[in-house]
């Protein structure tokens, strides 16, 4: 479990077992699955139907273009009628896609369409069991929270471009971060890792605040315009803190290594341990 001091200032969520949590909500899904009626089966089975006409457009290297493979997620989903449940049922059985290439990607895309067009505000997924399936491989989820604007709690390891273009909401994570990019180009709303990070946080972000309530490689704020982000952990990389950074905060609540580089901050502020070491000055 991932503790930090509580500082009156910040906004600290705690992180509760990924994998306790992934146990508790399938020994409750079995009995509600028993008493589910037939219109939400028939709600999972056509989320499914969905998730197979879904067209993912996909480069050589895996990669393709974001806006079109969303819209096409949201053109696969039309006219479904579906709940939160529905929702984090069909995370848990992504499994049944394991055999799929770029289900990574495709997975986060299609998952933020649903979280986007559905008509409550509260949804969580699970991706632990995801890693499991290929052994060494140990695939995970990106791009989960695409133009997001709900609430949304993700339970176990991503990978990467999470938060990616959000408009608000709140997005948390109770795990890690192990690829790159989190928040690029933010407009609102609210980030939280309960874990470590890889490299790359805020990159072009707008607004909105970032939380990490653990470690990060590398690349925070990098070309920031607005907003705030919050490092409760230590950074290793601390030189590559809000390079060409015009605009918003950077807090860095651990340690800090700069490697006896000075910080390349145009505008903004950045603070170590509550002190301003770069940036405009009141």
């Amino acid at each position: 479990m991932l503790t930090t001091a509580k500082k009156p200032s910040e906004t600290i969520v705690r992180a509760t077992s990924a994998i306790d949590t992934f146990r508790k909500f399938r020994r409750e899904t079995a009995q509600s699955v028993r008493l589910a009626d037939v219109k939400e089966n028939e709600a999972l089975k056509a989320l499914k139907v969905a998730w197979r006409k879904y067209e993912y457009q996909s480069d050589i290297m895996g990669a393709g273009p974001n806006d079109e493979n969303y819209e096409n997620a949201i053109s696969a989903i039309k006219g479904i009628t579906y709940s939160a449940k529905d929702v984090a049922l069909f995370s848990v059985g992504l499994s049944e896609f394991a055999d799929e290439e770029y289900l990574s990607s495709k997975a986060g895309f299609f998952i933020s369409a649903l979280v986007n067009n559905g008509n409550e505000t509260e949804y969580k997924v699970f991706v632990p069991h995801i890693e499991e399936i290929r052994g060494h491989l140990k695939l995970k989820v990106s791009w989960l929270g695409y133009r997001n604007t709900k609430n949304l709690t993700i339970e176990g390891n991503i990978e990467a471009c999470t938060g990616d273009k959000m408009q608000g909401g709140q997005i948390i994570v109770n795990g890690n971060v192990r690829g790159t990019e989190l928040g690029d180009f933010m407009e609102g709303g609210r980030i939280i890792v309960n874990g470590n990070m890889g490299t790359g946080v805020g990159i072009k972000m707008k607004n909105g605040e970032i939380i990490i309530n653990g470690n990060v490689s590398a690349n925070i704020g990098d070309n920031m315009l607005g907003g705030v982000i919050r490092i409760n952990g230590d950074v290793n990389a601390g030189f590559l803190v809000g390079e060409s950074m015009k605009g918003g905060e950077i807090h860095v609540n651990g340690k800090l290594d700069l490697r006896g580089f000075d910080l390349h901050v145009i505008s903004g502020k950045v603070f170590h341990n509550g002190k301003l070491i770069a940036g405009e000055k009141e």
